[in-house]
């Protein structure tokens, strides 16, 4: 009997030191620098191209770039126009239905191509509806979502049951909520730490899909979260600015007051790390973010090698020692990002300088519309 009770003790030992392991295992953490460095365009792809979009409704916004099938599909976030891209960057509209009708939308807070017919899910924040569109502005289905008035939702991606999985920016204490359009029914998943409940801040491109995972970024938890299908936390990256990030009493005194928590990440004097944006490829992440105020601090972006754990920072791509700013706006497969270079920046340069780039950017290119750079990362 007492051999018996001692086997049972050192089996719950046992559970208790795996368990232990596990969750260590599951958790690594990175150091990331702030000082952005130089990165030159042919140390940091293995390959790239630069497309001049070509199109005489002029772009304003170039939100999101998504891919189906090879094909890149461009969004127009100012005018929720939705656009097909050619081989040499010409634009074909293939979605804009934006007014007040019962048919139409108001803005396209997220897409998703759906299938080789072309037909495009689209997220409306602002009605809170699910539409699908046949090419040619061609409504398919129409869906309010029910019970969801009080939260904020952000970026969406399908599972594979065809459930619609949303990453959840204000009105709830978790990370996902989990729509079924069958039943109009959800549910939420991924509880945070009460240290986070309430503050009702985040970014709409807080999550990506990887290989065979989703993963999110919370703005000030610092830490990249990678979950299975059945949403169960697979790998956890912990992100370590220093003294720029928001520590956990700077964020127990905000107490879920809008105006302290403004008043903490809007300074530059002592600036903090704040509102990420989070995109995954095969063997990287990249994050975007603010460090300051969002007029007077870095729009800064890092890229993490998921193999050697390593990070660089950077805030512009440098082509022939000119710096481009540049905005990360997509993911192709293979390693390959999408970024969008100024083209305002671009145009007010120097004659010089133009000329000392024309051999990535013609003069030709300079023109209102956006300018991609697509390059496939190179390992470090």
């Amino acid at each position: 009997m007492v051999h018996s009770r001692l086997q049972i003790i050192l089996f719950c030992l046992l559970l208790v030191f795996c368990s232990q392991k596990k969750e260590k295992e599951l958790v690594s953490e990175i150091t990331i620098s702030t000082v952005p460095n130089s990165f030159e365009i042919e140390d940091s792809f293995d390959e790239f191209k630069i497309v001049h979009l070509k199109n005489i409704d002029l772009i304003p916004n170039l939100y999101r770039a998504k891919s189906y099938d090879k094909t890149i599909y461009v969004l127009d976030g100012g005018r929720a126009k939705l656009y097909k891209m050619g081989n040499e960057g010409e634009l074909n509209l293939i979605l804009s239905s934006k007014g007040d009708g019962p048919n139409e939308y108001n803005l396209i807070s997220d897409f998703q191509v759906l299938n080789e017919n072309e037909e495009i899910l689209i997220y409306d924040g602002s009605k809170k509806t699910m539409m699908k569109f046949a090419p040619s502005n061609n409504l398919i289905s129409n869906q309010s979502l029910e019970g969801v008035n009080e939260k904020t939702l952000g970026a969406f991606q399908v599972m594979k049951d065809g459930k619609l999985l949303f990453n959840l920016i204000s009105g709830s204490p978790n990370r996902f909520l989990v729509y079924d359009l069958s039943k109009n029914s959800f549910y939420e998943k991924s509880l945070l730490d009460s240290l986070y409940h309430g503050l009702d801040f985040g970014s709409d491109k807080g999550l990506t899909i990887g290989s065979n995972n989703f993963s999110t970024i919370y703005p000030f938890e610092y830490k990249i979260l990678s979950f299975n299908e059945k949403l169960v936390n697979q790998n956890s990256i912990a992100l370590n600015f220093g003294v720029n990030s928001i520590s956990e009493e700077e964020l127990k005194g905000i107490k879920n007051d809008p105006n302290k928590l403004f008043d903490l990440i809007n300074n530059d004097i002592n600036p903090k790390v704040h509102s990420f944006i989070l995109e995954e490829t095969e063997n990287f992440y990249l994050i975007q973010y603010f460090i300051g105020s969002f007029g007077g601090g870095k729009f800064l972006k890092t890229i993490i090698s998921k193999n050697s754990n390593k990070s660089n920072t950077f805030d512009s791509i440098r082509l022939s020692k000119i710096d481009i700013p540049s905005t990360l706006i997509g993911k192709l497969n293979n390693d390959r990002l999408i970024f969008s270079l100024n083209i305002e920046y671009i145009k007010n340069l120097t004659e010089e300088q133009k000329a000392s780039i024309s051999e990535y950017i013609s003069a030709d290119y300079l023109d209102d519309n956006p300018i991609l750079l697509i390059g496939k990362v190179k390992a470090f």
